[in-house]
């Protein structure tokens, strides 16, 4: 999955720079911590409370929609990803300006789905 998303991202830059287009990726600088400041942070919450609160979250997207947002393809994909105009707009611009592929398409359809 993971890869998949690193995929789709790198594709899309590739494309943006063919065209000579901007990079267009939301970009904050965080400056580093100190050692005093890291030893300093309070401690996160346990893997296990996190895990229960993703599985949860899992389980109330399959009762809605049947399935994992990573299920769903083609007009299945689309019916749980209901776009507004502007969005749909801007993608399918993008998708003209860029030649985006009908497998890369669907892949930034998915993960603006998350």
């Amino acid at each position: 999955m993971v890869n998949e998303r690193l995929t789709a991202r790198a594709h899309l830059l590739l494309m943006e720079k063919a065209a000579g287009l901007p990079d267009l990726t939301p970009f904050v600088e965080v400056p580093r911590l100190t050692p005093e400041e890291l030893a300093r942070a309070p401690e996160g919450e346990p893997s296990a409370v996190v895990r229960e609160r993703v599985l949860a979250a899992r389980e109330r997207m399959k009762a809605r929609q049947g399935k994992l947002n990573s299920e769903p393809l083609g007009h299945a994909l689309r019916q749980h990803t209901a776009l507004s105009a502007a969005s749909e707009a801007l993608l399918q611009a993008a998708t003209r300006r860029l030649a985006l592929t009908a497998r890369t398409l669907e892949n930034l359809v998915r993960i603006a789905a998350r």
